[in-house]
């Protein structure tokens, strides 16, 4: 009984000072809600065991010492009803240790949720935007090549009047001024071509005059 009454003292210890020791702790205030007052409430338990503890040690050290039965009896009776209190004191710091624990577990899964949410919702964000550049850089290409192709087309058909509409620096823009250029050369050398074949049409009808 003796070793028992040391080991709770000081099992009852270590948890006051445990608990104590989160008094305005920052981290807990972010689990439980007036964690101060639930904490010192708790601490309060503690001091109450503390208490009625050693009222029960002094009742059973009179009780081992002592030969006097009606006495013996009494604390007996006494040590009985103390003990239940401490049992009930016990029981209600473990009940609201319990429902502090239960406050921590659904903090973590709240926190755990919301960062599977946070990190989906970045690798949906990022697949999006990564297939916004994708389109747009596609678009960036596909559409001065293919204004090109159809530059080509037209020309290849006679029309040299085409010009492309490429205002960008890069390679496919120098291609698209080079094209321009190109066109623009071909006009002139068309034109050329077609004054020289009025001017030989006139020459021929001249000489067919003469002829006659």
């Amino acid at each position: 009984l003796v070793n028992y009454i040391i080991s709770f003292d000081e099992n009852i210890d270590f948890l006051s000072k445990q608990y104590t020791g989160h008094t305005s702790d920052v981290v807990c205030m972010q689990c439980h809600s007036n964690i101060e007052e639930r904490l010192t409430s708790i601490s309060g338990i503690f001091a109450g065991i503390k208490t009625v503890g050693r009222t029960y040690k002094e009742d059973v050290s009179i009780m081992v010492t002592t030969d006097d039965e009606s006495q013996i009896r009494l604390l007996e009776n006494a040590a009985t009803g103390k003990g239940a209190n401490i049992i009930e004191l016990l029981e209600k710091a473990r009940h609201m240790a319990d429902k502090m624990s239960s406050e921590i577990k659904n903090k973590r899964s709240a926190l755990i949720n919301r960062s599977r949410i946070i990190i989906f919702l970045s690798i949906f964000l990022t697949f999006v935007f990564s297939l916004v550049i994708y389109i747009v850089v596609i678009r960036g290409i596909t559409v001065p090549v293919t204004s090109l192709i159809q530059g080509i087309q037209k020309i290849s058909a006679g029309d040299f009047s085409e010009r492309v509409d490429i205002q960008t620096k890069d390679e496919i823009g120098f291609m698209a001024n080079a094209f321009n250029d190109m066109a623009e050369q071909l006009s002139v050398i068309n034109e050329e071509k077609d004054g020289l074949l009025n001017t030989l049409q006139g020459f021929n009808e001249e000489l067919e005059k003469k002829i006659k």
